[in-house]
């Protein structure tokens, strides 16, 4: 019987100890929430927000959208400026509802450019191996005429007055 048991205990250690152990790296954790920086004062704020694509530029482009992304249908997080902290737009499913209007918005050459500005050169630059592919992971300083971008959406009807 006292040999049955270590063969036992045996057996179980040996399965427990080969078990993977996974082991998180921090070097690879990315943040991808767009921070509040700065509240210019004209109707404008400055954010961070980052961005992926295939080249710098896309990149870039990614972030910015992003950033009005959040500022539309997330709000962004002011300390002390509770409106600026709420999304423009608070209708339930307004995304998908607009989906139309959106998509052509957010097109390459779409009007979301009229509403950044970049307010620095790229900060932060990552690079990340996907399916033999190169991905560039950016952050972007950006500035966003939110209320510019609030009469835009109002004017478009997707905002009620």
């Amino acid at each position: 019987m006292k040999r049955y048991s270590l063969i036992v205990l045996v057996a179980a250690l040996m399965l427990v100890g080969c078990t993977k152990r996974v082991t998180p790296t921090m070097g690879s954790f990315i943040p991808t929430e767009t921070k509040f920086m700065n509240n210019i004062g004209d109707g404008s704020i400055v954010v961070r927000a980052w961005g992926f694509g295939a080249t710098t530029e896309d990149a870039r482009n990614q972030a910015q959208k992003q950033a009005l992304r959040d500022i539309i249908f997330k709000g962004v997080n002011v300390n002390g400026n509770a409106m600026l902290s709420k999304p423009l737009v608070t209708e339930l499913n307004a995304e998908q509802k607009y989906q139309a209007f959106f998509n052509a918005f957010f097109a390459e050459n779409g009007d979301w450019t009229r509403f950044v500005s970049a307010q620095d050169d790229l900060t932060k630059k990552r690079n990340k191996r996907t399916d033999e592919t190169w991905q560039k992971t950016e952050a972007a300083t950006v500035r966003v005429h939110v209320a510019e971008l609030q009469g835009y959406l109002m004017d478009k009807g997707i905002l009620k007055p």
